[in-house]
Order: structure tokens, then C-alpha cells, then sequence
């Protein structure tokens, strides 16, 4: 795709999958609500075994590929290499670290809704779901953002992932939904200024290699946190989030310090919307 045109062709992605998502986490809560836990966890996974085979059979009859006209270095491995040892491309990985860094959220916050607040299965669903539509929203918003404020758009999203998260701090059965909702406006923003970044950085003809770095970069983020949380929250905190959430809002708010750190470089797609 031209440069240009990426922000808004991952929108169109992310728009795509939290649609579904939506969808899904309304019928999960339905199911878990009606149904004994095992016979809805043995449903959900009939239903998406049969999604993921309708998706094999549509796959190849819709989408066309085509080699691709750039050619890989005759020394692939020192190409890759030189990718790994840029400046650039470390900061992104630490942005990436750090956004992905919320100990506040998975486990912690699954026990908030059950045992704080005695949420059903079903309004668990629904949250989900308020969530997804939320990504949905982001996704919606973000070529908005680009279009009119495109050197600020990180600001923005780290901004508002930080008040999401502070948020939290006054969760209560009357505003769970809306919550969710902002996390997931904050979070798909991320997201897109995340692929953004990792494009930005990605050399010619290693666009997969360095892509696929990064987002493994995101996922130890994830997991270390989703760790590290479960456990404060358990054993260090005594069953409060409280304390996860102000420690995630620190640590997202870091990439404001990341962010400073990108203005000394250019990145080859400011060039291009520059230039346009």
C-alpha cells in the first residue's frame, strides 16, 4: 500500500475484527448465562471450528497474491541484523513494551467483576462486547486523528490510554460498560499508532522479519504483566486493583518519555505525509 494509505487500511482491518468481536462476546455471555458452563464452552467451540472452516474455504477463492517486486538482500541475515541494532527500532520495541504493559487488566479485573462488583457471566459478556465497540469506535477515529493532527496522534492516544486507566479507579456496577467502552476507544488508537511505528521502522524487504519482532515484543508485554498482575494483585495487594491501575498508568505514561525520543529521528512515513 503507499505510505499514506497504511493508517487507514489498518483501520479498515481493525474495523473488520472488533465487528466480529462484538458479536462474539454477546453470543459468549448468552451462552454462559443459559447454558451449564461446559456444554456453552463445548458450543462456542463447535461454532468456532465452523467459522474457522467456512474462513478456509472463502480464503482462496477471495484472496489473489502476488509475488512481491522487492527482492530480499543477497546477505539476508546481516540485513536483519543491521534492522535489529537500529536506534529507531529499538525505541518502537520499548514504546510497544510499555503500552503493552497493564498488569491492571486480565485476571485482576476478571476477579473485580466477579467477586467485586458480582457480575454475571452474561454482563461479563457484555462488557466484552462494550469493549470491542469501543475498538470499533478507535478504529473509526483514528484516520480522523491522522488526517487533521497526524504529528500528534501518539500524544493522543497515550493521553487518553493513561485517563482510561485512572478511570478504573472509580469502577462500579453503574459505569462498567462505559469504561469498558473508553478502554477500548484508548486501546484500538494504540494499537494503530503501534503499526504505525512498527512500519515506520520496518527496512525494505524485511517488513515481515521486523514486523513479526515487534509484535512479539508486544506479546512478552502482555504476558509478563498479565503474570506480574495476577500475582501483586493476589499476594501483594490483597485482592485490590487499585494499586495495578496507578502502576499501568505509570508505565503507559512512560511512552510519553519514548515519544520525546522519536521526534530526533524521522521515520520514513512522516517523510512521506510530508511530502504529500
Amino acid at each position: 500500500y503507499p505510505p499514506r494509505l497504511i493508517p487507514y487500511v489498518f483501520s479498515l482491518h481493525f474495523i473488520a475484527y472488533y465487528s466480529a468481536s462484538i458479536c462474539s462476546g454477546f453470543a459468549g455471555g448468552q451462552l454462559c448465562h443459559h447454558l451449564e458452563p461446559l456444554l456453552a464452552l463445548k458450543i462456542a467451540f463447535l461454532v468456532s471450528a465452523i467459522v474457522s472452516a467456512l474462513a478456509a474455504v472463502i480464503t482462496p477463492v477471495c484472496v489473489r497474491t502476488r509475488d512481491s517486486a522487492n527482492k530480499l538482500s543477497t546477505n539476508t541475515f546481516a540485513s536483519a541484523l543491521n534492522c535489529l541494532k537500529a536506534k529507531e527500532f529499538w525505541l518502537v520495541a520499548a514504546f510497544i513494551y510499555c503500552w503493552s504493559f497493564n498488569p491492571a487488566f486480565g485476571t485482576p479485573l476478571f476477579f473485580e467483576y466477579t467477586r467485586g462488583l458480582k457480575l454475571s457471566q452474561n454482563l461479563i459478556g457484555q462488557a466484552n462486547a462494550s469493549y470491542s465497540f469501543g475498538m470499533l469506535v478507535g478504529a473509526f477515529v483514528y484516520p480522523i486523528i491522522w488526517k487533521y493532527t497526524p504529528k500528534h496522534q501518539i500524544k493522543i492516544a497515550i493521553a487518553l490510554s493513561v485517563t482510561s486507566t485512572l478511570s478504573f479507579l472509580l469502577l462500579d456496577s453503574s459505569n462498567f460498560f462505559m469504561l469498558e467502552f473508553l478502554r477500548g476507544v484508548s486501546g484500538m488508537l494504540g494499537i494503530l499508532c503501534i503499526n504505525w511505528l512498527a512500519a515506520g521502522v520496518s527496512p525494505k524487504g524485511l517488513e515481515t522479519f521486523a514486523t513479526a519482532t515487534l509484535i512479539g515484543v508486544y506479546n512478552i508485554g502482555t504476558q509478563t504483566s498479565g503474570i506480574i498482575g495476577a500475582h501483586l494483585y493476589s499476594n501483594v495487594f490483597h485482592n485490590s486493583i487499585n494499586p495495578l491501575l496507578l502502576i499501568a498508568s505509570s508505565v503507559t505514561a512512560t511512552c510519553f518519555l519514548i515519544q520525546i525520543l522519536f521526534s530526533r529521528h524521522t521515520f520514513k512515513y512522516d517523510q512521506d505525509s510530508e511530502s504529500k
